[in-house]
């Protein structure tokens, strides 16, 4: 009958709003999910990445903004020398970027950074802020040896979701006095 149809119909309506909203309930869940680790995947794994290149280093500098060259925006740049060779870590965007590089001058060597192919020097992405905060600290050890290090800070935004990571990384081959 029409009776039987119509309560039929409205029966299953109900049922499909709930679950059209059991499901849209679960893509939020899982949305702010694969946001939150995709930032703590990309967070521990550039902050590792740069304390195994800054341990093994004999020396480090950040590079001075008046340094940078023109038409290449640059937010942050880190030089480090490792082995003989010298690497660039550039912050441009929302990403950061890291190579081998060449070059008498920062200027030159952070553009020899900037024309290479994306694929080979990308780090990381939706970075919204990077920092090194070095330091040098004589710690009267047995050796009296004098260490250096630095403070990593990094933050990442995604899908409005933020993540901050700071790393304290020690110099393990810096030259002896």
């Amino acid at each position: 009958s029409l009776m039987e149809l119509v309560v039929t119909l409205l029966i299953s309506g109900v049922v499909m709003l709930a679950a059209t909203g059991f499901l849209t309930a679960g893509l939020r869940y899982y949305r702010n999910v694969n946001s939150e680790s995709l930032l703590q995947m990309e967070s521990q794994m550039t902050e590792l990445f740069l304390t195994e290149l800054i341990q093994e280093s004999s020396d480090f500098t950040t590079v001075r903004m008046a340094d940078y060259p023109s038409g290449v925006e640059v937010k942050y740049a880190l030089e480090v020398v490792r082995g003989g060779k010298t690497y660039m870590v550039a912050w441009i965007g929302n990403e950061l970027y890291y190579s081998e590089v060449t070059g008498a001058t920062i200027t030159e060597r952070l553009k020899c950074l900037t024309n290479k192919d994306r694929s080979d020097t990308f780090l990381a992405q939706y970075v919204t802020s990077f920092s090194l905060d070095p330091f040098a600290q004589d710690f009267k050890s047995a050796q009296s040896n004098m260490y250096r290090g630095t403070m990593i800070n990094i933050s990442y935004e995604v899908d409005q979701k933020k993540y901050e990571g700071s790393s304290l990384i020690m110099l393990r081959n810096v030259e002896r006095n």
